[in-house]
């Protein structure tokens, strides 16, 4: 049932790309780790991908950044602090991306066992609510087949693909 979920949740951050149990004081140093080998826009904090896996998805999001000119981050974490996975993952983006209002964060949220993806400003046009449903529902269904790498990747086309369609003009 963990090795799904992980593979999952893997899975949903490769979408995104496209378009701790444990006490303060080891909690705090997890978080420095995971945010130290992120160096870029993954943030690991559940520990669910290895280090090349994060570097290839720094690389992809950074590509996809450029073309979008948005804020992207791909999260995990295993502590949400007590809020739901959109609130986590709201205010993560709120917090990390201070010069930057387009964009959008995926959260794995192993705490909640949920995957959410967070958007702010215009990133709002372009991954609607139905276009973000529509992601998850086909992360959830590829899950067991997929590694979480290969899931961000997947994301990152969707994201591209939505992006080159333009905004959907009903949204506010």
């Amino acid at each position: 049932m963990v090795e799904k979920m992980k593979k999952s949740l893997l899975w949903c951050l490769v979408c995104l790309v496209c378009l701790v149990p444990c006490s303060g004081a080891a909690l705090a140093a997890e978080a420095d780790a995971a945010q130290d080998a992120a160096d870029g826009y993954v943030y690991d904090a559940a520990g669910l991908l290895t280090a090349d896996e994060i570097s290839d998805l720094n690389d992809e999001i950074a590509s996809f950044m450029e073309e979008s000119g948005w804020n992207v981050y791909a999260v995990t974490t295993d502590d949400a602090q007590g809020k739901s996975a959109t609130a986590y993952a709201d205010d993560f983006f709120d917090e990390h991306s201070t010069e930057q209002e387009d964009g959008v964060a995926l959260l794995i949220d192993m705490d909640n066992r949920e995957i959410t993806i967070s958007t702010c400003g215009i990133a709002i046009r372009y991954l609607t609510d139905s276009r973000i449903d529509n992601i998850l529902d086909a992360a959830y269904a590829k899950i067991s087949k997929w590694r979480l790498q290969w899931l961000y990747a997947f994301h990152a086309d969707r994201c591209g693909e939505l992006l080159r369609k333009g905004h959907f003009r009903g949204a506010v």
